[in-house]
């Protein structure tokens, strides 16, 4: 969740987001947001260095999958691959 009612995963996943009305896409970064309802909202804190995190994503058949991980940099340049 990057805003209230918005949630972001990779465009290449976009069957799991169901019938979520989309918002944008951007191909270049594989990022597509979407509208989420409820009271979903995002974290109250911004992230801090060595905080865990887990990501979901999409896996070869379909499938749900679930990684865990750790946050290495905040606010780490990205080179820019699209406008």
């Amino acid at each position: 969740v990057v805003a209230p009612g918005i949630a972001v995963t990779n465009a290449h996943n976009a069957d799991l987001v169901g019938g979520a009305p989309l918002v944008g896409v951007s191909r270049n970064y594989d990022l597509l947001f979407f509208r989420v309802t409820g009271s979903i909202v995002p974290p109250a804190a911004e992230p801090r260095a060595s905080e865990l995190v887990v990501a979901y994503g999409q896996g070869a058949h379909g499938e749900l999958r679930m990684a865990r991980g750790i946050v290495r940099d905040v606010n780490a340049p990205v080179e820019a691959r699209a406008a």
